[in-house]
């Protein structure tokens, strides 16, 4: 539940990025790296601010996952698990 908690607030600084910058997509489908393609009806400045706000969001979601998103029990559980495999 709390890396949840990471992702959630990853995608909400990123929306704000984006919402600052009036991002706007102009194709909705793809969640991969390809869903930028998405930002380059709106011009140069959309398709970079665009860019910038995906990078933002999943660097922040990586980074507060990484710190707040595990107890030590369960990061000690999984190294016995992949110990045993």
């Amino acid at each position: 539940m709390r890396s949840l908690g990471g992702m959630v607030i990853g995608g909400a600084i990123g929306g704000l990025i984006a919402g600052v910058f009036h991002v706007t997509t102009y194709v909705l489908g793809a969640t991969n790296i390809l869903g930028l393609i998405g930002y380059a009806g709106g011009g140069t400045a959309n398709l970079m601010w665009g860019a910038i706000s995906s990078v933002v969001a999943f660097v922040v979601a990586a980074a507060i996952t990484f710190l707040f998103g595990f107890t030590k029990e369960q990061l000690e559980e999984d190294a016995r698990l992949a110990a045993k495999a």
